[in-house]
């Protein structure tokens, strides 16, 4: 059996994630769903709600006694963590909530495009077609070609968004509205 947090995400193929929100943190879990395609999936309860808790040791406790995706390795998993475990990644959900797109901090555009691809996977795993609808913009899928050129491949020196940056925002705006209706958080 792994005996730490990282041997055993790697093993079970899970994941710790702090996520920040409304100024908050709290912790969920990402990961690959074995049973599933090894899709990838969030914690997300029965009425397609995304599971935040307050603390590790609220995680651990719904994890053991909820069915969330691939429950027999998640609950494996979790017998590893504990309250002073390290998150794999964190998420700043707060990062969604913005009026217009600002190119010039790299800071927060990274957090965007990672927070879109956490968004997307929310959207496909619950089924969430108006959010689907608002990541299929062409907008946004301008702005993550965008992003992934400024960011991973360099094929770009400087960022300039070509697309309507209060367009976009606006479209990055109603997802934060979406998802601030889609979470249930988990108190001690």
């Amino acid at each position: 059996m792994p005996h730490t947090i990282q041997s055993a995400s790697e093993k079970y193929q899970k994941y710790l994630l702090q996520i920040i929100f409304k100024g908050h943190t709290y912790y969920t879990v990402s990961g690959a769903d074995l049973t599933d395609n090894d899709t990838d999936k969030l914690l997300v309860d029965h009425q397609q709600q995304l599971v935040l808790a307050l603390t590790i040791s609220d995680l651990i406790t719904t994890i053991e006694y909820e069915e969330y995706f691939d429950s027999h390795r998640l609950r494996k998993w979790a017998k590893v963590l504990s309250d002073t475990s390290s998150h794999y990644a964190t998420f700043n959900l707060d990062d969604l909530f913005i009026d217009k797109l600002d190119e010039d901090n790299d800071e927060h555009l990274f957090s965007l495009y990672a927070l879109l691809g956490l968004i997307r996977d929310y959207a496909l795993q619950a089924d969430d077609e108006y959010l689907m609808q608002l990541l299929d913009n062409p907008a946004i899928i301008d702005l993550l070609d965008e992003l992934a050129d400024y960011f991973w491949w360099k094929g770009q020196r400087s960022l300039q968004i070509k697309g309507n940056k209060e367009l976009i925002g606006g479209l990055i705006n109603q997802m934060y509205i979406r998802i601030n209706d889609r979470i249930t958080i988990l108190y001690a």
